[in-house]
């Protein structure tokens, strides 16, 4: 690939990948995409509206992640940095490279009306109008005609998105997003089978 150089971007995040490639991926390796409720947990850490995962403060955003400004780049990094570059924007639990640098697949198809928090995901049936809410939980590994399947009886713990859609869910923006796109909450949907340089993964290691 003409923007990767042995040697010289190792370290960098995985980008140009399709969800279904990430999704078998993951599965290959025994773990998972993260959920749109995963994801945020990750990013957020504890529960206190934070907007980026080091907290509120902007003033020095770009010595914590990597974003874009107007067109300039301003924090040493043309395009993506490598993963563990901005130690200090880390969240609460130590996920490092949650919001900037390059979007991230998320299992949940994208619901553009969802406003999403940890414990309580909208979601929209697709035969009807109304807002509806969905309990949520684990993921089978197991596929079904759209991907993996919820599971029915799962704990509210993990709530998950719409059972169909036509994109799926990114999430925390990219090195080119400006900083009000790279906040836990930053959420955008993107065709399953699209390849953008400012998009990768990062999986999930399920656990009893």
């Amino acid at each position: 690939l003409d923007y990767w150089e042995p040697g010289h971007n190792n370290n960098d995040p995985v980008r140009n990948v399709s969800w279904w490639e990430a999704w078998y991926y993951a599965r290959w390796a025994g773990k998972a995409l993260p959920t749109e409720a995963q994801w945020e947990a990750a990013a957020r850490g504890t529960r206190d509206h934070r907007l980026y995962p080091w907290g509120d403060d902007e003033e020095d955003a770009g010595l914590l992640c990597n974003y874009q400004n107007s067109g300039e780049v301003f924090d040493g990094h043309d395009h993506v940095a490598p993963v563990a570059a901005y130690p200090g924007g880390a969240s609460p639990f130590g996920a490092v490279n949650m919001v900037g640098n390059v979007w991230e697949w998320c299992n949940d198809w994208h619901d553009a009306t969802a406003g999403m928090r940890t414990r309580d995901y909208p979601w929209r049936d697709p035969d009807s109008t109304a807002p509806q809410h969905r309990p949520g939980g684990k993921l089978e590994l197991a596929s079904g005609a759209h991907g993996p399947i919820p599971d029915p009886g799962a704990v509210e713990a993990n709530p998950v998105g719409p059972l169909f859609g036509s994109q799926r869910a990114i999430r925390g923006g990219a090195y080119t997003s400006p900083l009000a796109q790279c906040r836990v909450t930053s959420r955008a949907g993107a065709q399953p089978d699209v390849h953008q340089m400012n998009i990768g993964f990062r999986c999930v290691l399920p656990v009893d």
